[in-house]
């Protein structure tokens, strides 16, 4: 009975590990939603009282892409932290500059 509870015990600690594994690979990027649905895998590299400027993830050295405002619903930072409407993106500074 006791060797059943701890195969219980560590089954539940394996799949936390891998749970919280999976969450941090996750958000190891920023994504941008844009509103047309389309979301993208980026790294914000600053945001105007216009423009979000981004690079792709998938290539951090190239060139620096744009977006306007008005076209992203949201960004959700590899922190998780989440910016959404007009207003929010008037109180953030970019975390890379």
């Amino acid at each position: 009975m006791n060797k059943q509870k701890t195969s219980k015990n560590m089954k539940k600690v394996l799949l936390f590990a891998v749970t919280v594994l999976i969450s941090t690979v996750c958000f190891s990027q920023d994504i941008i939603s844009f509103k047309s649905g389309r979301r993208m895998e980026v790294i914000v590299t600053e945001i105007t009282p216009t423009l979000v400027r981004y690079k792709l993830f998938s290539n951090p050295q190239g060139r620096v892409y744009f977006a306007y405002k008005d076209d992203v619903a949201g960004i959700m930072y590899k922190n998780g932290k989440v910016e959404a409407s007009s207003m929010a993106f008037c109180q953030f500074k970019s975390p890379l500059s």
